[in-house]
């Protein structure tokens, strides 16, 4: 009745119930997955994981279900489960694109857990799958992230600001173009920051009068 009334505490509720009493039976898949999934949905990340682990570890999961139970995982900063999670959806996948996102969310679990070497490895993978195009920036500020994790500023100023240049979007190209303002100033180039900064609110001033407002 909850699963119907769309009413996640009643069904998380009832679910634990169940569960507490050693069953022999199984919540139905479509219940837990909804409720899994509405979660993450809505920005509640410790419940999606709990309810998306329960759901991979039965026989009849899918693989495209690791895909939200890895980015709860990685927004709880639970980077070995984020890791296997993404791990096991790329050995499933086939097609370019959901490769190279994928590539790019499992480099994000391993750069935090400090594992610079395979983050890098994973972003090579995901780049040569996808050349160019939104996916492709995307990889090229993970990059960046790898590279600034291990100290090398100014590489990693060099790698934003490249994924800034390599794609015109209202959403990639500030966020990327702010990112490198922010570590060539780590680095002590401010000239270049300032710079920087200029061209990116001359090209995007839409965001910079959005984020204006909200601060």
């Amino acid at each position: 009745c909850f699963y119907y009334l769309e009413d996640t505490a009643g069904v998380a509720g009832e679910i634990d119930a169940y569960l507490a009493g050693g069953p022999k039976g199984q919540v139905p898949y479509e219940v837990l997955r909804w409720l899994g999934m509405t979660l993450h949905s809505r920005g509640d990340n410790q419940g999606a994981l709990k309810f998306l682990s329960q759901l991979m570890a039965r026989e009849d999961a899918k693989p495209e279900d690791w895909r939200p139970l890895g980015r709860s995982a990685l927004a709880l900063k639970d980077y070995p489960t984020a890791e296997k999670a993404f791990t096991s959806l790329l050995a499933a996948l086939k097609d370019p694109v959901p490769q190279a996102e994928t590539n790019n969310d499992l480099a994000q679990a391993q750069l935090g857990g400090k594992k610079f070497a395979e983050a890098a490895a994973s972003v090579e993978a995901g780049l040569k799958l996808q050349p160019d195009g939104p996916v492709n920036a995307e990889l090229k500020i993970t990059a960046g992230d790898v590279l600034a994790g291990q100290g090398k500023l100014l590489d990693a100023a060099k790698a934003y600001e490249a994924a800034s240049i390599v794609i015109d979007d209202e959403h990639i190209s500030p966020r990327a173009g702010e990112k490198a303002v922010e570590a060539y100033r780590k680095a002590g180039e401010e000239e270049i920051a300032k710079k920087l900064l200029n061209k990116l609110q001359s090209r995007y001033p839409e965001h910079f009068q959005n984020k204006s407002r909200k601060s």
